[in-house]
């Protein structure tokens, strides 16, 4: 009978054997192709017209998203890239997480005749990081070399050189500029190549009324009704000329009734303005009444108007504040931060030390 032994398979042998099959198992993996700190999708991008919506970004999507939509099917940012290293990022700006900030944009105005203040008042706001920029206005008249001063003042900090060459920075025209200039200004300040557009942003709708928001209703409300719009959780307008103001330099001015309306049917959260060269909230305000006088509102009740002309033009005053007036600051340069969350809006207004003037919350 013939006997058949089993041949010794000795140790050397067996791990070989499974570095091989771990290094065969390696080679099968996928690898993410996903822009660091996204979760490797890739946003479609938005071929639609004004009001397709079809190309919405999701509700999470931060301003650094390369999907980012506007509703006039221009192609949009690829990404805001790297921030300077020296700016502060005083909250979560781009924690897109449960709870966390899904947006942080600043509002200001009115920098004309100012180049020196201006500086001080971007070199401050570049601290707070914002993925949007919103300027309502007279940007560059009295600066002694004109536009190009104003782009070298807006590009000295590379965070915000930074948006600005990604369609992030965003105007409103003012009256110290002309259409014409405006539109012809290089990176383009508006979207869509006229004065008056809006865009999404994450789960914020944003729309410029231009100078004079009293000759924009009709693009007002096509944007403000459509699909871009309605399923936005926050909707924010923004135009030179305001619907409120208590100022002396070209107020008062006490509501503009055929564009509270809009804003009262489509339920858009602020208003911000410029023109004159104060600070200033109202009162949460629908049907042209007070509805809220705290610092602490409901999204559903209506609209806050705001004024925020402190870039660094002259000062303006207040003689006698509007009954709607909440708070004024004056002979202040300021801006706003706003950060954005799925259910709150929180806002600062800080002047260039970074002092805080006013704060407030507008909750869902």
């Amino acid at each position: 009978m013939t006997i058949r032994t089993r041949p010794t398979v000795f140790l050397p042998q067996l791990l070989t054997f499974a570095f091989a099959l771990g290094a065969l198992a390696a080679c099968g993996q996928s690898t993410s192709t996903g822009v660091p700190g996204d979760d490797g999708a890739t946003p479609a991008d938005d071929t639609g017209a004004a009001t397709d919506d079809t190309g919405a970004t999701d509700d999470s999507a931060v301003a650094t998203d390369s999907g980012v939509v506007t509703d006039t099917g221009v192609a949009t940012d690829t990404g805001v890239g790297p921030v300077d290293a020296g700016a502060k990022d005083t909250g979560g700006a781009t924690d897109a997480g449960p709870g966390g900030t899904t947006l942080r944009f600043t509002v200001f105005g009115d920098s004309r005749d100012g180049y020196a203040v201006h500086q001080n008042v971007l070199n401050q706001m570049a601290k707070s990081n914002p993925q949007l920029i919103v300027d309502t206005g007279d940007l560059w008249a009295g600066y002694p070399t004109g536009s190009a001063q104003w782009l070298t003042i807006t590009k000295s900090n590379a965070n915000l050189a930074t948006l600005l060459a990604n369609n992030l920075y965003l105007v409103s025209r003012g009256n110290h500029e002309t259409a014409s200039e405006l539109l012809a200004f290089k990176p383009t300040l508006v979207r869509g190549g006229t004065e008056t557009y809006s865009y999404k942003i994450g789960n914020a709708f944003f729309v410029s009324a231009g100078m004079d928001p009293s000759t924009a209703t009709a693009s007002l409300k096509t944007a403000l009704s459509s699909a871009e719009a309605t399923s936005a959780t926050w909707r924010f307008v923004y135009s030179h000329y305001p619907i409120y103001d208590s100022g002396d330099g070209h107020g008062p001015v006490t509501g503009v009734p055929s564009v509270e309306a809009l804003c009262d049917t489509y339920h858009v959260t602020a208003f911000f303005t410029g023109h004159e060269h104060i600070y200033e909230r109202f009162n949460q305000i629908k049907a042209s009444a007070v509805v809220d006088t705290s610092d602490a509102m409901k999204a559903s009740k209506g609209t806050v108007y705001l004024v925020s002309g402190g870039g660094g033009a002259p000062f303006y005053t207040v003689t006698t504040p509007l009954a709607k007036s909440h708070t004024h600051v004056t002979n202040k340069n300021h801006f706003s931060v706003i950060d954005l969350t799925a259910t709150t809006m929180s806002v600062q207004v800080l002047d260039v030390n970074g002092a805080q003037l006013d704060k407030f919350t507008i909750s869902q």
